[in-house]
């Protein structure tokens, strides 16, 4: 998974790290979760990062459409 993490504070943000879960956009409300990454940085600030991780997926992303225009 490729992100971007963006620090709009001027202080320094160290060891910042998270668990990202990725649901599904559908009417259903109880769903599994498509899929997981976890990540790990520092930020200086006012730095933006672009990050990859890997994902952890219940299926295989063939066609995924975020960030297309």
């Amino acid at each position: 998974m490729k992100f971007v993490l963006t620090n709009h504070a001027e202080a320094e943000l160290n060891g910042l790290a998270g668990n990202v879960t990725i649901w599904a956009s559908t009417g259903r409300s109880e769903e599994d979760a498509e899929g997981t990454f976890e990540f790990a940085t520092n930020l200086r600030g006012l730095e933006s990062k672009e990050l990859t991780a890997p994902l952890t997926a219940r299926r295989k992303f063939t066609n995924c459409p975020i960030g297309r225009t």
